[in-house]
């Protein structure tokens, strides 16, 4: 079976201060009303693969520590950590 993303996990990336959401080995879709974050997620996911746009740029606002992690099917686990301390 193909390796895909199964799970998203973000910690004050965007309006979101904490959001985790699975995703299937199928069509997945992200709706919602307007302003409630579903481009913060798309860039989130794009910041990990391209770096573009920077994590730092995603912080959300007053926040000191932003994360964003990945976990696909097969267990592997991609984790981009921000804080004012480490980067």
């Amino acid at each position: 079976m193909k390796r895909y993303l199964s799970r998203l996990i973000l910690e004050n990336i965007g309006l979101h201060e904490s959001y985790s959401c699975d995703f299937n080995n199928s069509i997945n879709v992200i709706s919602g009303p307007s302003g409630t974050g579903k481009s913060w997620i798309i860039r989130a996911i794009k910041s990990v693969y391209f770096n573009r746009p920077s994590i730092d740029s995603l912080r959300r606002t007053g926040s000191k520590k932003s994360l964003i992690k990945l976990v696909y099917s097969d267990g592997v686990e991609i984790e981009r950590n921000l804080s004012k301390s480490i980067n």
